[in-house]
């Protein structure tokens, strides 16, 4: 991973990965008491897929954040990966409840982004403006589109629209009142254009899931 720190340094702080209090959760599980057998598992499969997309959302903060703390600090995948496996993923931070993640996809989203930091480093460049450089961005931009990327580059079961979706809402969290979650948006539409061209075909069928 190649470290920048001079930008890295005049980053945002981290954005945590808060425990959400989503309230389809539990009225979905509140109703599904005067259900019958099949509305009720029905309803339960509903919650098994809602707890698997945050858990996959959650998996994605966190692999931004562990790309940042990369960049900041030269340290390898393995040891900040390991980092957040065992203090960060589920526990309570100064008073900050983080979400469980998909572990699998955290680790999948690490390692994918280390080996292919070339291919998709050259995929956002074709993408961004000559002005911006993607050298020059903030390096939370920077971790954002790397993963973004090795999900379009690598991830073919994980439909493009979702990917954009899901690292704007990313940007989000860490840019809540600026223009970088639009900024993403047209980056990586870009970006799934050229790498995923077939999914944007109007007669194409929908693929996977977030």
């Amino acid at each position: 991973m190649n470290a920048n720190k001079g930008d890295a340094e005049r980053s945002g702080e981290e954005a945590p990965i808060e425990a959400s209090k989503d309230k389809s959760a539990s009225e979905s599980s509140s109703k599904s008491s005067s259900k019958g057998p099949l509305e009720n598992s029905a309803a339960r499969g509903e919650d098994r897929r809602l707890a698997r997309a945050l858990a996959r959302s959650a998996a994605r903060l966190a692999a931004v954040q562990a790309l940042f703390q990369m960049e900041l600090t030269g340290a390898g995948v393995e040891e900040v990966g390991r980092e957040f496996e065992n203090h960060r993923l589920g526990a309570e931070i100064e008073g900050a409840q983080y979400r469980e993640a998909d572990l699998g996809h955290f680790r999948e989203l690490l390692q994918g982004v280390v080996a292919r930091q070339s291919e998709i480093d050259g995929l956002t460049d074709a993408a961004l403006v000559e002005r911006w450089p993607l050298g020059k961005i903030d390096p939370t931009l920077r971790a954002t589109f790397r993963c973004g990327g090795f999900e379009l580059l690598g991830m073919p079961k994980v439909p493009p629209r979702v990917a954009i979706s899901e690292y704007v809402d990313v940007a989000k969290a860490f840019f809540p009142d600026g223009q970088e979650p639009r900024f993403v948006n047209a980056v990586l539409d870009h970006m799934a254009r050229r790498a995923r061209p077939e999914a944007f075909d109007a007669k194409a069928p929908p693929q996977g899931d977030a």
